[in-house]
């Protein structure tokens, strides 16, 4: 009898690409050229600059009921199990890194610029400025700019002003999450109320495509 060949889920546009050049069947993109590790480099220093998962980490050590909480029996376990997987640090980089695949192949010409303003410092003073003012809220008080920036030198400051306000790094913005919430031309009073927009918007988006991947209808949370 001859081999039954078996029908495979086909892969992702972009897992494609990214195989092909792997096998060499299409040319790597400008980006990829310098360094085929590029997507998952860009992640981790997109993850570092926004941790989003390190909150629901710290609510979930909290709460075994969370994020669904007096609505988690409308659930079965396993999908609750699922849905803080999916919210937690591992899944939000693993949501972040199919973002950063469709990014590098949409920007090949930005990648490698991006990654060098992040890994200059804007990553790691972005993240100081997010880790503090989560320390702070979980502690109930105000953030520490000065604790905060103890450890960071001019050179990162440069690097993350620039990622900050450059309009050539406003794809790298939007990447990452936070958009133009710290446009410097915008009242201090709108950008903080920008800022609490911005958050609630990334962590409803961050719920629903995790509810979408573990099965859980969006009607649980009404």
């Amino acid at each position: 009898m001859g081999k039954v060949l078996r029908r495979t889920k086909p892969l992702h546009p972009v897992g494609l690409y990214f195989a092909l050049i792997a096998l060499g069947v299409v040319p790597c993109v400008p980006a990829c050229a310098a360094d085929p590790d590029i997507p998952q480099h860009l992640t981790d220093l997109v993850v570092q600059a926004l941790p989003m998962g390190r909150m629901a980490d710290v609510e979930e050590a909290k709460d075994p009921a969370w994020p669904l909480k007096a609505k988690a029996s409308r659930v079965s376990r396993e999908q609750l199990h699922c849905l803080r997987e999916q919210l937690s640090s591992a899944g939000y980089r693993a949501q972040k890194l199919h973002d950063v695949e469709a990014y590098v192949l949409s920007h090949p010409a930005d990648a490698e610029d991006d990654i060098k303003v992040l890994d200059n410092g804007a990553a790691f003073v972005a993240n100081a400025f997010f880790m503090g003012s989560l320390k702070a809220k979980m502690k109930g008080t105000t953030p520490n700019r000065q604790e905060e920036l103890k450890s960071v030198s001019a050179r990162q400051m440069i690097a993350y002003t620039s990622y900050e306000y450059d309009p050539k790094y406003a794809a790298l913005r939007d990447l990452v999450g936070i958009g133009n919430v710290n446009d410097p031309t915008v009242a201090e009073d709108a950008r903080t109320q920008a800022i609490k927009v911005k958050m609630i918007t990334l962590n409803m988006d961050l719920m629903y495509r995790g509810m979408d991947a573990c099965k859980i209808a969006p009607t649980v949370l009404l």
